[in-house]
């Protein structure tokens, strides 16, 4: 729990750092713009087709007035029972259609989101790994990875989900292993989606990657956590993705302090980073 509540405060500080740096603050505007259009597409789908979709996939568990009075408390307990695993799917559905769209930017956004992770680590005094290059060539490079290991966590994130959706046809346990094992994922691939930028540009294999945010599952869990509740929150929704980005980046460079040191990783003290540039 401790790791867990770590891992919650790296878009606090995200922000934070955000609204100090002007530069950090024109990398972040791309990212931002594209989050916000996808973010009223991803809320336009879900609300349109959220009933049906609880419909389906809770119709096995409709019960129909009783008739006699002793049959009413198990009429009204299988409804509260509906009802909870209704809202459950919910969350693994809203997770879902979030992914699937949010991906979709993610895509279009990673040589943005490259950018503001690489200038996150020079905003705090770091020459980030690989970031020498100025020339055209060099920037075409980059993005071309960047924009290949978003559409290999995009296969990761699709093919685990493929995975999951049949455990939907094991009635009552099978929807809440669903639920739960979805939106366990889920959380911990928004950490991967965000720490990977970090991470790749250390020239990390993907299984390694994948490794590394299992080994530390509780605090990802955290920083998954967090970044998925800001889409409830308005106005901070829209800053979900340069939030994400230079909060995994925060995230990952504390883990490698952390190994040298022997602390646990974590939101740490650091000294005070070159003056912000721009007004």
């Amino acid at each position: 729990m401790a790791a867990f509540a770590r891992g919650l405060f790296y878009p606090v500080l995200a922000f934070r750092l955000i609204r100090a740096d002007a530069a950090l603050r024109r990398y972040a505007l791309l990212p931002f713009l594209i989050n916000l259009a996808i973010f009223a597409v991803a809320v336009g789908a879900f609300a349109f087709w959220f009933d049906d979709l609880v419909r389906l996939l809770t119709a096995w568990a409709h019960v129909a007035r009783p008739q006699a009075w002793y049959w009413i408390p198990l009429y009204w307990l299988a409804r509260a029972f509906r009802w909870l695993l209704a809202l459950l799917l919910a969350i693994a559905a809203l997770l879902v259609v979030w992914f699937t769209f949010t991906l979709v930017g993610n895509v279009i956004a990673s040589p943005f989101n490259e950018l503001l992770s690489a200038a996150t680590e020079r905003r705090l005094g770091l020459r980030a790994p690989d970031d020498g290059g100025k020339g055209l060539l060099a920037v075409g490079r980059e993005a071309r990875r960047a924009v290949g290991d978003e559409l290999r966590r995009t296969a990761f994130f699709v093919l685990v989900q493929a995975a999951l959706l049949p455990l939907n046809l094991i009635p009552v346990a099978g929807s809440v292993a669903y639920a739960t094992i979805s939106v366990a994922f889920g959380v911990l691939f928004v950490a991967l989606d965000f720490t990977d930028y970090a991470m790749s540009r250390r020239r990390l294999p993907f299984a390694e990657r994948r490794r590394t945010v299992f080994r530390h599952r509780a605090l990802m869990a955290g920083f998954g956590s967090s970044l998925f509740l800001t889409i409830f929150v308005p106005g901070l929704s829209l800053l979900c993705m340069p939030l994400g980005v230079v909060g995994g980046t925060l995230l990952y460079l504390d883990l490698e302090a952390s190994r040298g040191s022997g602390d646990p990783p974590g939101p740490r003290t650091r000294p005070d980073p070159p003056a912000a540039s721009g007004a």
